[in-house]
């Protein structure tokens, strides 16, 4: 009787041990969900080519680091920064973007890992550009209920090398 009592006692501390981790670590479902859809909405935006929805997305100190190492730092200056990409290389083009892990730090903070491509642009000269390939990871943070990007970088791989 007492050794199950033993087991019965342990069974509950694990399980309430691995439950407050879960709830100090982990966001709910619902956070997961609406952290898939803001990356979405954000592919929907660039899209339809509108700089102002894309920029909603960060936080108002939100910052951003492309693939060329630019920084840009606060929700206005990003707004400025995409609608100039949109005006040119990037009028045209698409974006389509692939979630491959969300891990929540705290309950209102998470780190995204994702695959991104960007199709159908143009460069100078009016020729169509082969579609790009990224990584990206963002720091989202919930405020007010709502998940905004507080960083995001952003990397293009080289391509592979020519063999001779």
């Amino acid at each position: 009787m007492r050794k199950r009592v033993l087991v019965a006692v342990m069974i509950g501390v694990l399980f309430a041990l691995g439950a407050s981790l879960a709830l100090a670590q982990g966001g709910s479902t619902q956070d997961e969900e609406a952290i898939r859809k803001l990356h979405q909405s954000f592919a929907e935006a660039w899209t339809n080519h509108d700089t102002q929805a894309m920029s909603m997305f960060w936080a108002q100190d939100g910052d951003f680091i492309g693939p060329d190492g630019q920084y840009v730092s606060g929700r206005a200056r990003i707004e400025n920064y995409l609608a100039e990409a949109h005006t040119g290389d990037f009028a045209t083009a698409k974006l389509a973007i692939a979630i491959k892990g969300i891990r929540f730090l705290k309950p209102d903070v998470a780190v995204v890992n994702a695959e991104a491509e960007i199709s159908g642009g143009k460069d100078w000269y009016d020729k169509a550009m082969a579609s790009q390939k990224a990584i990206a990871t963002s720091v989202v943070v919930k405020t007010d209920g709502k998940w905004f990007t507080a960083a995001f970088r952003l990397f293009v791989p080289p391509p592979p090398p020519q063999e001779d």
